[in-house]
């Protein structure tokens, strides 16, 4: 087993939420079949395939990225590639080793009353000058299995801005909340 997770590393699964055309889980397809390769698996593109979730509200988003991954030889089961609402919807699998991605960079007063009020009352960090891919990151942490790894494209904006905080808090949960700050200001820098 891993250090920190029940699954050895070349078993841990994958979610892309609001996954799109699928670029992200074909890259971390790519990951997941060297690592099944060299773990002596007898069929490395189907472990890898095995190990992707994802789940998109747009049923093209979805048979886009099934297509792409079918092209590159990765038939993911047909339950693991899904359409729903990875905010307010069920999660395609409850822990996952890695959640990747590019989520939506939507400000939360365009949402209708009723979307915001279903947000507010499911997540901890929402503000009501937040923005969606805030809340898929606090989706993203509570969905990770221990030592998973969480590798989301963010704006910069969730670094200094006061609706952030609280988001910020729930990431450094544990630890000194202005060391993890620093740091990541400082990856911002080496974008």
């Amino acid at each position: 087993p891993a250090a920190g997770g029940g699954r050895p590393r070349s078993a841990r699964r994958v979610v892309l939420p609001a996954r799109g055309g699928g670029v992200f889980l074909l890259a971390a397809s790519g990951r997941l079949e060297a690592r099944a390769r060299a773990a002596g698996h007898a069929d490395p593109a189907a472990a890898a395939a095995a190990a992707l979730f994802g789940v998109d509200r747009d049923p093209g988003a979805v048979a886009v990225c099934r297509a792409v991954l079918a092209a590159e030889g990765y038939a993911v089961p047909a339950g693991h590639l899904a359409c729903g609402d990875a905010l307010l919807g069920p999660w395609p699998l409850a822990e996952a080793g890695a959640v990747v991605g590019n989520p939506p960079f939507v400000n939360i007063v365009r949402l209708p009353d009723e979307t915001r009020a279903a947000l507010k009352a499911r997540y901890r960090t929402f503000r009501n000058k937040c923005d969606l891919y805030g809340l898929f990151v606090e989706a993203a942490a509570d969905h990770l299995e221990g030592g998973g790894r969480l590798a989301l494209i963010l704006s910069d904006s969730f670094l200094g801005t006061a609706s952030f905080a609280p988001l910020r808090r729930l990431l450094f949960a544990g630890g000194d909340a202005s060391e993890g700050e620093d740091a990541l200001r400082a990856l911002a820098v080496h974008r």
